[in-house]
């Protein structure tokens, strides 16, 4: 089953943000229509002027606080550049991407140097700074090289919005701007009125009248405000009269930082008007809106969340349950269809892990029955060969063996040497089908060990009249010593015993030019050993992984000194691990090795 295609988030991701704007404005609006309402005196003046020089605070305090954020965030990321450096090539267009998404004010943000040439101009407005006649004229480069902050005059971009400009200085002479969207700093001031009158409008010191609720009376143009422009910080209270000659009772504030500042007023004639009526009305309003915005909220909830969750919940089951081809529909391109887009990725990757694992196993199992097959041909082709090779081998044994004892023919030195030769390479072709026959036995599962009591001291003797004779005609010492608390009866196989402790002393023997061979045997916690130490050429460490494969040997090229099939060891290891021991080796090139054989220790049970 293919996978759908993964959906895009970029309108998700611009809705949700103009959601998260709405509430934000509504709630807003709403908390201040209420904190206005509540402020209405019916009945006495001086209830009055405090509901206004409270509608006045709060007003610019909302305002400033939003001058303020945008003055936090230009700091952040003048910081934020100060740290990354402002290379466009870095990562500091995806950091002044995040700002921007995670700002609701700024919607332009660019980066200039020493020279004032733009580095990067990012944002929804993109407006070209260079044709602000403001940019130029006005003190922005003097001011921020100080370090502060500046904000340029209201501006319009070229769709009409206006904007204000916010610099700010960099440490290595070059500057930050942003541009912010002005209404949204002013957002609370044009829907901002209280009883029929009431009103609060934001102005400059220019002149310019900025926002303000439509149709409310103006300060511009009197008496009133030109003293609020000679007054330290433009703070001011008192009454003028409006050209259509309505007395007006106002409050002026300044807003810090800026040239701007906000006057709120009401008529003097409705300071004396009862506004119960319209509280009660305002608050039920406000609750019917609540909880409309709370049932929507629940049911968009509901449906783009807990559903969605659901179906999640049902799908991971059904891949628990082993149903890997299961899939999620993707019904939408919000962020729960990402989740479930990655749902459906993680069951893929998971359904093909799985053939891929079940066609690696019927490989494996092919190869294993191959193996096995191989394997058993070979034994039995082992076997085979070496009891028909036995046969005429040992006739020619025996006939070699009949003449040299000169039972019934004498014969001359010469002859006589030739005939020996042919009896020790029968006995050699001899030695090397049993281990042919034994390896084979072995792989086959064949080998049957025969536990019976033995005594290890008479096949150590027996061992040192087979070896001696060799050691000797090298010129080597052979020493055999047993451990006295070595029990005189064990149990075992005596024979397969023999064939680990006989090709052990045969290749220490064949590998030693001078020196000497010996043997121990020892007694252990819960083992004996058979220890045979030679003082021969040695086993290299790279030869130690394989010295006890079969047909390996340390020197298997054609030119080597030492002969031999290369099976020794490897049934020294096999028969030793059949009978519950192992073989440990310690080696050193030209000075020797040990080869340690460690044997369960089993006794014969003393009668009571």
């Amino acid at each position: 089953m293919s996978t759908p295609k993964q959906p895009t988030f970029n309108a998700t991701i611009r809705n949700g943000t103009f959601l998260f704007i709405l509430v934000t404005v509504g709630l807003s609006g709403l908390a201040i229509s209420i904190a206005a309402t509540l402020l209405v005196s019916a009945s006495e003046r001086a209830a009055w002027d405090a509901r206004i020089s409270s509608v006045s605070e709060t007003t610019n305090i909302a305002v400033f606080e939003s001058v303020e954020r945008a003055q936090n965030v230009l700091t952040l990321m003048t910081e934020i550049l100060e740290i990354e450096g402002t290379d466009p090539s870095g990562e500091v267009p995806e950091l002044v991407d995040a700002v921007l998404e995670e700002t609701e004010t700024f919607v332009q943000f660019v980066i200039l140097d020493a020279e004032r040439e733009v580095l990067l101009n990012m944002g929804e407005a993109l407006l070209d700074l260079d044709a602000l006649p403001e940019f130029e004229t006005l003190p922005v480069y003097t001011s921020v090289e100080r370090g502060d902050q500046y904000f340029a005059d209201v501006f319009a971009s070229e769709d009409g919005i206006p904007n204000l400009l916010l610099v700010q200085s960099l440490e290595d002479g070059g500057y930050v701007a942003g541009v912010l969207e002005f209404e949204v700093i002013v957002q609370p001031v044009p829907s901002l009125t209280f009883g029929s009158t009431g009103a609060l409008e934001l102005l400059n010191t220019s002149g310019e009248l900025l926002a303000a609720p439509e149709g409310a009376p103006s300060i511009l143009g009197t008496d009133a405000f030109t003293t609020i422009l000679n007054q330290p910080n433009y703070a001011w209270s008192g009454e003028y009269v409006t050209a259509g000659g309505v007395t007006m009772r106002a409050i002026s504030r300044e807003l810090p930082g800026t040239d701007m500042f906000t006057v709120t007023q009401v008529a003097s004639w409705e300071t004396s008007t009862d506004t119960i009526r319209a509280l009660v009305i305002s608050l039920l309003i406000d609750l019917v809106l609540a909880v409309v915005f709370s049932v929507f909220m629940f049911v968009s909830t509901a449906q783009q969340i807990l559903q969605p969750l659901e179906k999640m919940k049902a799908g991971y089951k059904r891949l628990q349950a082993g149903e890997l081809t299961y899939r999620v529909e993707v019904t939408s391109s919000n962020e729960m269809g990402e989740v479930a887009y990655n749902f459906n990725e993680m069951a893929q990757a998971l359904q093909d892990q799985q053939e891929n694992l079940r066609a690696a196993r019927d490989e494996a199992r092919a190869a294993q029955r191959v193996a096995i097959e191989n394997d058993r041909l070979k034994s039995e082709f082992l076997a085979t060969m070496s009891h028909e090779l036995r046969t005429p081998l040992n006739a020619i044994e025996g006939f070699s063996s009949i003449m040299l004892n000169n039972m019934g023919i004498q014969l001359p030195p010469q002859p006589k040497g030739m005939v020996e030769r042919i009896s020790a390479n029968s006995k050699r072709l001899v030695g090397l089908i049993d281990n042919f026959l034994d390896l084979s036995r072995i792989e086959a599962g064949r080998l049957e060990l025969v536990e019976a009591p033995f005594s290890p001291t008479q096949l150590a003797e027996k061992w040192r009249s087979q070896y001696s004779v060799l050691a000797e005609k090298k010129g080597l010492t052979f020493d055999v010593e047993i451990d006295p608390n070595l029990p005189p009866t064990l149990v075992g196989d005596d024979e397969a015993i023999t064939k680990v402790a006989i090709n052990l002393l045969g290749n220490a023997i064949k590998f030693t030019s001078k020196g000497g061979v010996s043997l121990r045997l020892k007694v252990a916690a819960g083992e004996w050993l058979i220890e045979v130490t030679d003082t021969g050429v040695g086993i290299p460490p790279q030869a130690r992984e394989y010295i006890f494969d079969e047909f390996r040997q340390v020197d298997s090229s054609s030119s080597r000194v030492f002969g031999g099939s290369g099976l020794g060891l490897a049934i020294a290891q096999k028969l030793t691990r059949a009978m519950g021991g192992t073989i440990n080796l310690e080696s050193e090139v030209n000075k020797g090795s040990v080869f340690t054989v460690h044997l369960p220790l089993r006794t014969v049970a003393v009668p009571a």
